[in-house]
C-alpha cells in the first residue's frame, strides 16, 4: 500500500493506537503516555482498553480533536503545543 493510501485509510479510523495518534496529533508517543499518567487524557473518554488492563490502548479520534480544540480555545491563539508536550508562546 502506498503512503497516500495508508494516510487515507488511517484518517478514516475513529480509533487509533498510541503510534497512530502520535503521527496524527501534535504529540509524541512519550507525550501521549505522559498525558495519560497525568490524567489529561481520561480513560473512558479519550482512550479505552477493550482487552482489559494489560491490553492495547485505543484512542477516540473525535475525543482527541475535541480535547485539542478545547485546550487551544482556553490557551488562546498565541500558544502552540509541540510533539514533545511542551508549549511555545508566539
Amino acid at each position: 500500500m502506498d503512503a497516500v493510501a495508508e494516510r487515507t485509510r488511517v484518517s478514516e479510523r475513529e480509533y487509533l493506537t498510541v503510534e497512530q495518534l502520535a503521527r496524527r496529533s501534535p504529540w509524541s508517543e512519550a507525550a501521549i503516555r505522559s498525558k495519560m499518567k497525568r490524567g489529561d487524557l481520561v480513560e473512558g473518554v479519550h482512550y479505552f482498553k477493550p482487552e482489559g488492563r494489560r491490553g492495547q490502548v485505543v484512542f477516540s479520534w473525535s475525543a482527541i480533536v475535541d480535547y485539542i480544540e478545547h485546550r487551544m480555545e482556553n490557551r488562546g491563539a498565541r500558544e502552540i503545543p509541540l510533539a514533545d508536550g511542551t508549549v511555545i508562546s508566539v
